[in-house]
């Protein structure tokens, strides 16, 4: 299985050094060391202010060189963004991170078309009514361009407009463009109430990275203390430790590895320790590793007994 990790999980293993007085890098450089010291083979990067500027480029090198020197990969460059409400400026920023994964080594840009998990439609309905317009417009102007440097650009089921099969499809097959596939991510779809296991089906043959995470549901009325988002039924999540939630890794896992995908898999836990120390939520990552491999393990000897 070849691991990967959001660069943002290392914010405690950070803090902790900091606090010690350990001589560190700049943060993203030194998250890329810890990936490294983790025996990780790749990491997963996202815009940080020096990175999403329109001089990010200058920054990507820097970073490119701490990646040949630590020999891990920048397994996906992210960007999250809302193509709703500007997007002239989002299709420039999106450019801009295309030239950036380049830089990075990335074989894929991974977007968005619409961030939020919260219900903050544009004051001017009609800009989500034409959501779909603006997707596909900025999807194919967006792929041509990264296609043009040899990249892919991949999509993942997020935010309350995409999150279902079919929309997401249909969006894919509007954009229609030969360097476009998906990025799974295995918990987002429960904001929508559809279960994993049917977006991994669905995307298997065009998965090309898997985002890894887990959730806790409660189904209260009220909303639970902490940190809990809707899902679009009312009910609540909140993410976890992969393996402690309700996210059937070794079915969704099964289902990958059953098509022959052999990309990364991507460990997204870094709002599963807010509550957490230090100490307790960078050992966090070491524990939803050992249930990844786990789930995984079992999923390969189920695909071989097949």
């Amino acid at each position: 299985m070849k691991k990967s990790i959001f660069y943002g999980c290392y914010h405690p293993r950070y803090d902790k050094d900091k606090k010690a007085g350990k001589e560190l890098l700049p943060f993203t450089e030194q998250a890329i060391k810890y990936a490294k010291e983790d025996g990780l083979e790749g990491i997963e990067i996202l815009p940080s202010n020096d990175l999403s500027a329109s001089d990010g480029v200058e920054y990507a090198k820097v970073l490119r060189d701490r990646l040949d020197k630590e020999g891990i990969e920048c397994s996906c460059f992210s960007h999250g963004l809302s193509m709703l409400y500007d997007p002239k400026q989002a299709l420039v920023e999106l450019k801009n991170c295309v030239d950036v994964a380049k830089i990075l080594g990335s074989p894929f840009f991974h977007h968005t078309f619409q961030v939020s998990f919260k219900r903050d439609v544009p004051k001017d309905l009609s800009v989500y009514q034409n959501a779909e317009k603006i997707f596909v417009e900025l999807g194919k102007e967006t792929a041509y361009y990264a296609g043009e440097q040899g990249l892919d650009c991949i999509y993942e089921d997020q935010g309350y407009y995409v999150n279902t099969v079919d929309r997401m499809g249909e969006l894919i097959n509007k954009i229609g463009m030969p360097n476009t596939g998906f990025c799974l991510d295995i918990g987002n779809s429960l904001f929508y109430e559809v279960r994993p296991e049917l977006f991994a089906g669905a995307f298997a043959c065009i998965t090309k990275h898997v985002h890894v995470k887990d959730y806790i549901v409660n189904t209260s009325a009220d909303c639970p203390s902490g940190n809990w988002l809707s899902t679009i039924s009312g009910n609540w999540l909140r993410n976890c430790i992969p393996g402690n939630g309700v996210v059937d890794m070794q079915k969704i896992f099964r289902i990958l590895l059953s098509v022959g995908y052999d990309g990364y898999f991507s460990l997204e836990n870094q709002d599963a320790v807010d509550n957490l120390t230090d100490e307790q939520a960078d050992a966090a990552i070491a524990k939803s590793f050992k249930n990844i491999q786990k789930a995984y393990d079992r999923a390969a000897e189920n695909v071989n007994q097949e």
